[in-house]
C-alpha cells in the first residue's frame, strides 16, 4: 500500500458490490435510453431536445442544487446534524426536480387544450401528493437517523 492509497475498511469493501451494481445499471439504463432516443426521435426534433436538456441542466445545477447546498449550509449553521441536513437536501432536490417536470403540465392544463385527452390527469393535485410524500419520507428518515445516532452514544 502506497502513501497515496487510503486504507480500505470493511464497510467500504462491503459497499463495493453495491457501487459497481448501481454503476452498471446506470450505464445500462443510459444505453437503453440512447437506443430508444435514436429510434423514436426524428432528426428535426434534436435541437428542441438539446434545448430542453440544456435548460434542465441549468435549472438543476444552477438553481436546485444551489438551493439545496444553501439550505444545507443554513441548517448546519443552525446546529442541525449532518445526516439530517443531507436528508433535507436530498428531499429538496427530489421535490424541486419533480416540480420542474410537472409545472409545465399544470400551466398548460390551466390554459386549456383543444383535446381533453392530452392532459387527462390532475397534475397539480398529484404533484402536491407527491411533495407531501417526499416530506413524510424525509421526516421518517430524519427520525430514524436521530434514533440510530442516539443509540450509538
Amino acid at each position: 500500500m502506497t502513501d497515496e492509497t487510503p486504507p480500505r475498511d470493511a464497510a467500504s469493501r462491503k459497499l463495493r458490490p453495491w457501487r459497481v451494481g448501481l454503476g452498471v445499471s446506470g450505464v445500462a439504463m443510459l444505453g437503453f435510453a440512447a437506443v430508444v432516443f435514436l429510434d423514436e426521435v426524428r432528426l428535426d426534433q434534436y435541437p428542441g431536445v438539446a434545448a430542453w436538456l440544456i435548460g434542465a441542466l441549468i435549472l438543476h445545477d444552477g438553481v436546485i442544487a444551489l438551493a439545496a447546498v444553501g439550505l444545507g449550509m443554513l441548517l448546519r449553521l443552525a446546529g442541525w446534524r449532518p445526516i439530517t441536513t443531507a436528508i433535507v437536501g436530498g428531499a429538496t432536490v427530489v421535490g424541486a426536480t419533480m416540480a420542474l417536470i410537472v409545472i409545465p403540465a399544470v400551466v398548460k392544463d390551466a390554459i386549456g387544450t383543444a383535446n381533453p385527452t392530452v392532459l387527462p390527469l390532475d397534475y397539480l393535485g398529484n404533484l402536491l401528493w407527491f411533495e407531501l410524500g417526499v416530506v413524510v419520507v424525509a421526516v421518517v428518515m430524519a427520525l430514524v437517523a436521530r434514533a440510530v445516532s442516539g443509540r450509538r452514544r
